[in-house]
C-alpha cells in the first residue's frame, strides 16, 4: 500500500521588519493628512466667523436705522458698572435681558437708568401683566436671532472673579465661532468650551486723530473700550506654562493693528479703518486679540 504523502500547512507571519515598514507608512500618511485637515478646520472655522462677523454688521446696521445711531461702546467704570464695549453690542443687538433692546437705556451695566434704582429692563419680569406688556412693547429688536448667536455671561469666562460687586452675571457678550475657554452650564453644570467675545469699537468722528500719543479723549478710537477683556482673558501658553496677554493690551499695538496703511500714506499720519463708524474683532484660531489671524470687520 502506498502510504499517503501528508502536506504540512505553513503560515507565514509577518517579520519585524514589515511591521516596522507598515508603521512608518501609516505615520508618513498621519504626518501628510494631519496638517491638510487642521488647515481645512482652519479655514472652516474662519469662513463660518466671516459670516458671523457679517450677520452683526447687518444687525448694527438695522439697530442703527431703527435708534438712529450705532450703539456705544465707551468702557464705563463706575465702581459697580463696570461695562465694555463688547457687553454693550450684546445689549443693543440681543437687549440687557436677551429680549429686546430699551431705546430708554443709558447703557449701564445694571440695566437701569442713571445708576439710580429706576428700573427698566427688569419691569419686563413685573407681577403686572400690563406693565410687563408696555416694557416689551417699548423694546427694539433682537436684531439677532437666538438661537443661532452663541450669547453667555460674561461672568461664565472667569474661574474666578477677584473684583466684588460688579454686573458680569447679569450682562451677556456674544462670543467667535472659536473655542478656547472652558465654562460651567448654569443648568447642566457640565463644562463645555466656548470661544471669546467679540469685540466692539464705536468710533468718534469728530476727532479726526489716532496715535497712542494723542490722549484717548481724543482719539477716533479709544483701546480701552475693551480693557476689562484684555486685562482679565488671559490664555494659558501650555509650552511655557504662561498666560499671555493679548497684544491690543498695548496701545501703539493697538492702534498699529486698526491703520490703515494706504490712507495713512496718504494724508501722512495714522488713520484707522472705518474712520466714521465701528470695529468687530474676533480673537481668531489663537485666541488672542491683535494678531494676523483675527477676523475683522475691516481687514
Amino acid at each position: 500500500m502506498k502510504k499517503k504523502n501528508k502536506k504540512t500547512k505553513s503560515r507565514k507571519a509577518f517579520t519585524i521588519v514589515e511591521i516596522v515598514t507598515v508603521v512608518t507608512i501609516i505615520a508618513i500618511l498621519v504626518g501628510i493628512l494631519l496638517p491638510a485637515i487642521t488647515t481645512v478646520r482652519k479655514v472652516v472655522l474662519d469662513t463660518k466667523q466671516q459670516a458671523q462677523i457679517t450677520t452683526i454688521a447687518l444687525a448694527i446696521q438695522a439697530f442703527k436705522n431703527e435708534y438712529g445711531r450705532y450703539p456705544e461702546s465707551d468702557y464705563r467704570n463706575l465702581s459697580i458698572n463696570d461695562y465694555s464695549g463688547a457687553q454693550m453690542l450684546s445689549e443693543a443687538l440681543l437687549g440687557w435681558d436677551l429680549m429686546g433692546f430699551h431705546p430708554k437705556s443709558e447703557w449701564e451695566s445694571n440695566g437701569r437708568i442713571n445708576n439710580r434704582n429706576d428700573e427698566l429692563y427688569e419691569l419686563a419680569l413685573d407681577s403686572d401683566p400690563d406693565v410687563r406688556k408696555k416694557n416689551l412693547e417699548e423694546r427694539i429688536g433682537p436684531y439677532l436671532e437666538l438661537s443661532n448667536t452663541t450669547v453667555y455671561h460674561l461672568g461664565d469666562y472667569f474661574d474666578k472673579i477677584t473684583v466684588t460687586d460688579l454686573e458680569y452675571d447679569k450682562t451677556y457678550v456674544i462670543s467667535d465661532v472659536y473655542k478656547h475657554k472652558k465654562i460651567k452650564d448654569r443648568d447642566t453644570e457640565e463644562y463645555e468650551k466656548v470661544g471669546l467675545p467679540v469685540l466692539y469699537f464705536k468710533a468718534f468722528p469728530e476727532r479726526k486723530q489716532m496715535s497712542p500719543d494723542v490722549p484717548i479723549i481724543d482719539s477716533i478710537y479709544d483701546q480701552e473700550q475693551n480693557i476689562f477683556i484684555f486685562v482679565n482673558m488671559k490664555l494659558q501658553d501650555l509650552a511655557e506654562n504662561i498666560k499671555r496677554d493679548h497684544p491690543l493690551i498695548d496701545p501703539a499695538l493697538f492702534y498699529d493693528f486698526i491703520e490703515n496703511p494706504k490712507i495713512s500714506k496718504k494724508t501722512g499720519r495714522p488713520w484707522p479703518y472705518n474712520p466714521d463708524s465701528y470695529l468687530l474683532i474676533s480673537a481668531g484660531n489663537d485666541g488672542l486679540y491683535g494678531t494676523k489671524d483675527d477676523i475683522t470687520n475691516f481687514k
